[in-house]
């Protein structure tokens, strides 16, 4: 429009909602700058850090409560133990750490309040470590220590079991383990054993402190030991343990606790810190003013993502309890809050030592309501400018988007195709898209006339070519014997292909003008077997190709139509033979799949290992005409009529093919079950049961009914009669010609009753055509009129044209071009008195 009027124009839209999104998205920016620049994102932020602090101290509570009040509870179990020390040591008057069979008696007494210890206190082990030496002997680097001692874990320390069949001796002399009625460890040993590897704090340091503060609280000198394990096979545990002292504040032994590294995790569910696992807890071990944690347990997947299980990691304070720290590669950012759980009394030694819960979680998930709520206000603002242009957009798409759906419609038409275009309720418009889809209608008719007859002249001109070339005289004249046979193979296979062509569009012209009918017949599975299987098997053979039959050979009868049947299953397997290598397999499967009283369902598959199809071409293979390529040959109609042949059938057909692998076509038929007597002849015998007559099964044409039979043959076409006569004579049938229908009417009245045997009538002829003589013959006066077979013999092969030469008193219908075998059997069929009785 501007190149013709040299003026710049522009859009409804571009003058009037551009200027108005501008407007709106200027007062969005201002609400959402005011709002989050105003404090309300750091207001939004620390309330996140709230609740995981609050969550954290709760967490932290629970444990410390469980604690103080339940793992930590030694005092009843000391105060047994030390009753027991002093009943063995006083009676036997001997130091304990001089007699191992003293120490082994006290564990022996012993092992019953460390069993009722380890239930009470719901932990998963307990230990009782005896002191040998009567000063203080610390582990020195290199050298290895052993203490006689008790443990026992309960790995399962909530469930509740009658006997000790769930509790495991890890460390006991081995004259005890009988007594107490517990199962072994796999890795038992009768004595503690302490070195490099295993140094043993849990021991050595409530020991040490015990002579180092002989006038302390017992409870002041207990220890809290990390993960540690007896071995490498042995499960993570950590210990809280007090020395043992007797009258004389001599530390006999040391009392303690374990619990599973995997029991704390349990303890520290991560579904009440973050719900969607992007944060952990974590049970720490630090001292004051450091910024280093070390690990003693923790839950959560997001911990050994980030920290690839590392025993420590640095944290910043934050100030207020919080922390903040990163993973090992330093991109992801954690914020944390830390509860200190009090372990300890105020008058430890380990003053130093802290021990606190954490909870870290993933900054951009603490804070991720913060971003929720920015990506809400955003939504909001642009909600809000969109609903302010709306109303003008709808109003100006109202008017142009029709307008310009019909343009590109109208552009983008072609020849092959209907337009049907969406009504407006606007008089003007609707008036034009009536006049466009009008002349879309005519050019879509004329692209499908001239296509199909384009398709038509090059699939016909085809084997016309081969005909007229093969039988030209410039090639017979030089020809020997041997070429003119191959010439003559040559002209009737073209001539067949060119008849299965001209069918195949009969075919396609009835089921598009929804004519096509079925015409049924009682046959089994057999039948269907013996018309098609031998023609494939010829046909597969000269190519090379290998033809595999699999049946079940039922016995069931049922109708259908066979001919068309036929032509499916001839359809099917000779594409299968096309489009098959030599040495390839094609492979036929007839099976019964199921039965009842009324019906009969009949399962038939055709693979080969052919060149296969395209997805592409799968997609419109049933369309008519529609080939991939032209090397296999083919019109392009078969698979189309074989479905909807299928279908009239009341059956199924589907598909599965991989190009490069074959191809495998299954169809499922449904078919009436026929109450038949044999194909022969069916008697009753007194017992109801069916008897079979059998009868010997000549080829068409040579059981010698034929020889010595007087034929009236009625054709105008001298070709076609020469064909005939020809046909006929090689039988030894007599053949008398008439040239149109009423020269047959009048060789047939002029000559006595029984000069004839058939009459062969064509329908098209001169002067009376076929129909008409048919019907003059069957109205004369004499005794063979009404009983002389008439077989209708001509190209008109529609329903109308057998239903009309049945009306007109003819026998059977046979169309040109006339196969000779259909010609001997139907003859036969009227000239042996056997057949017909």
């Amino acid at each position: 429009m501007t190149a013709m009027t040299g003026k710049r124009t522009h859009s409804l839209f571009r003058k009037i909602i551009i200027p108005l999104i501008v407007l709106m998205l200027l007062q969005s920016v201002i609400f959402f700058g005011a709002t989050f620049y105003g404090g309300v994102s750091g207001t939004i932020n620390q309330n996140a850090e709230d609740i995981l602090a609050e969550r954290v101290i709760n967490q932290e509570q629970e444990l410390e409560a469980k604690f103080t009040t339940q793992w930590a509870n030694f005092g009843r179990a000391s105060d047994n133990i030390g009753h027991i020390y002093d009943n063995v040591a006083g009676a036997s008057g001997r130091n304990l750490y001089e007699d191992a069979q003293l120490q082994r008696a006290v564990l022996a007494d012993a092992s019953g309040a460390l069993i009722d210890m380890l239930r009470s206190n719901e932990v998963t082990g307990v230990f009782l470590i005896l002191n040998n030496a009567k000063d203080y002997e610390p582990l020195r680097d290199g050298t290895q220590q052993e203490r006689y001692g008790l443990c026992i874990r309960d790995y399962s320390p909530t469930s509740e079991y009658a006997d000790r069949e769930d509790l495991l001796v890890v460390r006991s002399p081995s004259s005890l383990v009988a007594d107490m009625g517990c199962s072994m460890e796999a890795w038992w040993d009768a004595r503690f054993t302490f070195n490099s590897e295993t140094p043993g704090d849990y021991y050595y340091k409530p020991i040490q402190m015990a002579y180092e503060n002989p006038d302390a609280e017992t409870d002041d000198l207990a220890y809290f030991d990390g993960p540690h394990s007896f071995m490498q096979a042995d499960r993570a545990v950590v210990s809280y343990s007090i020395p043992l002292r007797d009258k004389a504040g001599y530390p006999y032994g040391v009392l303690g606790i374990e619990l599973t590294t995997d029991y704390l995790k349990t303890l520290m569910p991560t579904a009440t810190l973050s719900g969607d696992n992007a944060g952990c807890y974590v049970l720490a071990q630090y001292t004051e003013d450091s910024e280093t944690y070390q690990t003693v347990a923790y839950n959560g997947a997001q911990f050994q993502q980030c920290f690839r299980g590392k025993t420590t990691f640095q944290a910043k304070s934050r100030g207020g309890g919080m922390i903040e720290c990163e993973n090992t590669e330093g991109d992801v950012k954690f914020i944390g809050s830390v509860s200190d759980l009090q372990i300890y009394n105020h008058n430890t030694p380990y003053e130093k030592q802290k021990f606190a819960v954490i909870g870290l979680v993933r900054e951009n998930a603490l804070y991720g309501i913060n971003t929720i709520v920015k990506q809400r206000l955003i939504l909001v603002s642009a909600l809000v400018m969109l609903f302010g242009c709306l109303s003008v957009l709808l109003i100006s798409r109202r008017l142009t988007r029709p307008i310009n759906k019909l343009s590109q419609k109208v552009r983008g038409m072609d020849g092959g195709t209907d337009l049907r275009l969406e009504r407006l309720n606007i008089d003007e418009i609707d008036d034009l898209v009536e006049s466009i889809e009008g002349l879309s209608e005519k050019v879509s008719r004329n692209f499908t006339r001239t296509e199909f007859f384009s398709r038509m002249s090059h699939d016909m001109r085809t084997p016309m070519n081969a005909i007229i070339g093969f039988s030209s005289p410039e090639l017979l004249e030089s020809a020997d014997p041997e070429q003119i046979r191959d010439y003559m193979d040559k002209i009737h296979s073209s001539g067949s292909y060119l008849l299965t062509l001209i069918n195949e569009v009969l075919d396609m012209s009835k089921i598009e003008m929804q004519q096509m009918e079925l015409r049924e017949n009682v046959i089994t599975q057999k039948n269907l077997l013996v018309a098609v299987v031998p023609m494939i098997r010829e046909i597969a053979q000269k190519k090379g190709v290998k033809f595999e039959i699999k049946a079940d050979d039922s016995e069931t009868p049922f109708y259908c139509d066979s001919q068309r049947m036929s032509q499916v299953l001839m359809n099917l397997l000779s594409n299968a033979v096309r489009f098959t290598e030599p040495g390839g397999t094609v492979r036929l499967e007839v099976m019964e799949v199921g039965k009842d009283e009324e019906q009969v369902v009949n399962f038939i598959r055709v693979s080969d290992n052919g060149c296969g199809m395209s997805e592409e071409f799968q997609e419109k293979m049933y369309e008519p005409f529609a080939q991939e390529g032209r090397t296999g040959g083919g019109t392009g109609l078969g698979l189309a009529i074989a479905r909807q042949i299928i279908t009239l059938m009341g059956g199924t057909m589907n598909c599965v093919s991989v190009p490069e692998k074959g191809t495998t076509f299954e169809l499922y038929v449904t078919s009436r079950i026929a109450q038949m007597q044999s194909s022969a002849e069916g008697e009753q015998n007194g017992n109801g049961k069916v008897q079979t007559r059998q009868q010997t099964v000549c080829a068409p044409g040579e059981s010698g009914v034929l020889s010595g039979r007087r034929v009236l043959l009625c054709e105008d076409h001298p070709m076609n009669a020469q064909i005939a006569r020809r046909l006929l004579e090689r039988k030894g049938m007599i053949v008398e010609e008439a040239r149109d229908g009423a020269e047959g009417l009048k060789r047939f009245w002029d000559t006595d009753p029984g000069t004839y045997d058939v009459i062969l009538m064509d329908i098209r002829m001169p002067r009376m055509n076929g129909l008409e003589t048919a019907q003059a013959i069957r109205a004369l006066q004499r005794e063979d009129a009404q009983s002389i077979p008439i077989i209708a013999m001509t190209a008109n092969a529609f329903k109308e044209d057998r239903e009309a030469s049945k009306n007109a008193g003819m026998n059977a219908h046979l169309s040109k071009p006339i196969d000779p075998k259909i010609l001997y059997a139907t003859l036969e069929m009227y000239l042996d008195p056997e057949r017909l009785s």
